[in-house]
């Protein structure tokens, strides 16, 4: 859902040229800045590596449902994967900027009794120490789907169909909690190009961001 929100921000923004788009299966979604590239097995990325080169940032958005997945299956994708890629992408590109999303809360109680706090805590560190011009952790709270994007995960698309009304409502009164795939997108565009001044974005740094680039 974040991703393709994203991708929507890039298609659009003027200060984005070109786009390589590694997915795990298609898309669907066709221009003429994007580049497909699938990567079925994620445990061989030599393969899309010659894709990598020349990139200025990376907005990593794949992730895993802690509430469907095993602890074991949820370190594997949101640690391992993630890891793996990063320092494909920092040894190809070390003058880029690489933008993860993470979560509110993480990074608070690196002991914290939820399990994905943990390891989206422990990503966090290790993607820290990555060899690139800057690392940028984004720290959504409620993230209200925009421009006709949807969630895969059926529980998801319920709780949106519901709550997806009130957005408005949320963002005028819990500012600091709220914000949308249209403003990630955008804040990660102006991170690339403006920098930020600090390496933890949460919802109102999120927003903040998104604000302060043209479209």
């Amino acid at each position: 859902m974040v991703g393709k929100g994203v991708l929507m921000e890039c298609i659009d923004s003027d200060a984005v040229t070109s786009i390589v788009l590694v997915n795990r299966t298609p898309l669907g979604v066709c221009h003429k800045k994007i580049h497909e590239v699938i990567c079925k097995d994620w445990s061989d990325l030599s393969k899309i590596k010659p894709h990598l080169r020349q990139a200025q940032a990376c907005y990593f958005c794949m992730g895993a449902t802690a509430t469907t997945l095993r602890k074991a299956e949820f370190h594997h994708v949101t640690y391992d994967l993630t890891l793996a890629f990063a320092k494909l992408f920092a040894h190809c590109n070390p003058n880029a900027v690489f933008c993860y999303v993470s979560g509110m809360g993480v990074g608070k109680n690196p002991s914290s009794n939820l399990m994905w706090l943990r390891i989206k805590g422990k990503t966090e560190q290790a993607l820290l120490q990555l060899p690139c011009k800057a690392v940028y952790l984004f720290r959504p709270g409620y993230i209200q789907p925009m421009r006709g994007v949807h969630s895969k995960t059926a529980l998801y698309r319920l709780f949106y169909t519901v709550f997806g009304p009130f957005y408005p409502l949320f963002k005028r009164l819990f500012p600091s909690y709220v914000t949308s795939t249209v403003q990630i997108g955008r804040a990660m565009i102006s991170v690339t190009h403006s920098g930020y001044d600090c390496r933890f974005l949460e919802n109102s740094d999120i927003n903040k961001a998104a604000s302060e680039i043209g479209h």
